[in-house]
């Protein structure tokens, strides 16, 4: 897209503009203490598709489980955001990390994406490799 395009949409209402994704994606967060970008932690997120297991994985039985579950842990990282956000010189454009979901525009629901992130973070146990520390922890 050419700079002079930069800030056209198709014309409907409430359509966000190249030069205000770059602006979001942009925005310095702190994870676990380290300055990041929006965009950065994106990539790190779609990297690890492929599954990678982590410190404080939590492992479920059923998908009903895992959404109440991911729910809470949305709502503490949001208090987090609200502390960080209470002494920011710089303040994010957005005061949940939903927020940053596109709910409307994909016709879906908080609990409908909640239940397709964890299909797509799914690791299945035979996809563990014996002897691993997975394994071992889970």
């Amino acid at each position: 897209m050419s700079p002079q395009n930069e800030e056209t949409t198709d014309g409907t209402e409430g359509d966000v503009t190249l030069s205000q994704m770059k602006n979001v994606f942009s925005q310095e967060i702190s994870d676990k203490g380290k300055k990041k970008t929006l965009w950065s932690m994106t990539m790190e997120t779609m990297g690890m598709a492929g599954g990678k297991d982590g410190e404080g994985d939590l492992w479920i039985e059923t998908m009903e489980q895992g959404v109440p579950m991911l729910k809470e842990y949305i709502e503490e990282k949001d208090l987090k955001l609200a502390d960080e956000q209470a002494t920011a010189k710089k303040k994010l454009p957005f005061d949940s990390w939903m927020d940053l979901v596109p709910l409307e525009e994909f016709n879906v629901s908080q609990t409908t994406f909640l239940e397709a992130f964890l299909k797509w973070a799914t690791k299945d146990r035979e996809d563990i490799e014996p002897g691993s520390d997975s394994e071992e922890s889970k």
